[in-house]
């Protein structure tokens, strides 16, 4: 009898999050990335299959909207596996997909039947992080062809500085209650986003360590023959460390509101290279800093040491910050 593939793949559409991000979840709790991403890549292939980048007229916004955010969760993913296992991007920049809506207007529809009018919504947190997972796709770019060799430290320079302007464009665009403080992260607790901020918030930081994190090497901020490619280095190395820190004081206030913890794994990731680069600075940074960069590596080990209760392989890159932090502070 001929098997229906695009039946089968549309009964499973309400399941393809259960079925694909929880083990995915369950198998990166064992550091075990190689099943962690067949999963993803079945995610990839049934999203493809059943053209979940469309939208069909018979669909109520309810399902489109579930469609929408299963997809840009997909590509989310997409772009931080591929990363992790230095894989190609399984889903386009190229395909047109609307962002995500505003989160309190999808919690508001009260009728299934109901057409949505994106066009005079104002966008969303979900929305936001889609635009920036799109910027680290490109910094994925960048550092892959830095490894492969296919960049002049000229090129680097040049591609560095633009993403570097993007990533203050995006964070200047963001409207003002999405900035990140006590009132709005409070605010946002109080509806059930506070963790949805503070991630939106902790990836910006993050990206930015990452994209600046090959200028603390020392062999280029000390180049005597390249004095203004010298200058450029140092400023990128403490654009990175600027950015560590801010990820690690971000944490310490998170912890202190009610419902703005952030507790997924990939925290534990954006913890080590985060203390990495404030490590570096312990290391090798001004003797009159140095007392308040020591907190925010050992705020960065409180939170591993809280994640390794959730997380099995957290407790190995707690103990990397340890040894870490007992060679620097000795």
């Amino acid at each position: 009898m001929p098997v229906d593939l695009k039946f089968i793949c549309h009964e499973i559409d309400g399941t393809l999050r259960l079925t694909s991000f929880l083990p995915r979840h369950l198998f990166g709790a064992e550091d075990d990335r190689n099943v962690e991403s067949l999963f993803f890549a079945v995610g990839f292939r049934i999203a493809h299959i059943i053209r979940m980048d469309h939208q069909e007229p018979f669909e109520d916004v309810i399902t489109r909207e579930e469609k929408v955010r299963t997809w840009w969760s997909l590509y989310m993913i997409d772009r931080w596996s591929s990363a992790g296992l230095n894989a190609s991007k399984q889903l386009s920049d190229d395909i047109i997909v609307p962002h995500p809506m505003e989160q309190t207007t999808f919690y508001a529809i009260s009728d299934a039947n109901t057409l949505a009018d994106r066009t005079d919504q104002r966008a969303g947190l979900w929305a936001h992080m889609v635009r920036l997972a799109r910027l680290f796709g490109r910094f994925q770019d960048l550092h892959q062809q830095h490894a492969d060799g296919q960049l002049q430290n000229s090129g680097i320079e040049s591609y560095t500085a633009r993403l570097s302007g993007d990533l203050r464009d995006f964070f200047g665009n963001l409207p003002p209650d999405l900035h990140v403080n006590e009132e709005s992260l409070s605010s946002y607790a109080s509806i059930g986003l506070g963790r949805d901020l503070v991630a939106l918030h902790l990836g910006l930081h993050h990206y930015s360590t990452l994209l600046h994190f090959p200028y603390l090497d020392l062999d280029l901020t000390g180049s005597p023959n390249q004095p203004a490619y010298a200058a450029e280095c140092k400023r990128n190395a403490a654009e990175c460390k600027r950015n560590a820190a801010e990820l690690s004081e971000l944490l310490i206030l998170a912890n202190r509101i009610n419902g703005c913890k952030p507790v997924y794994f990939t925290l534990a990731h954006m913890t080590v290279i985060s203390s990495s680069a404030l490590l570096h600075e312990l290391l090798f940074g001004e003797q009159t800093l140095l007392e308040n960069t020591r907190r925010h590596p050992n705020a960065n080990f409180e939170v591993l040491v809280a994640l390794q209760q959730l997380w099995p392989s957290a407790r190995m890159m707690a103990g990397i910050i340890l040894q870490w932090c007992q060679i620097s502070l000795t």
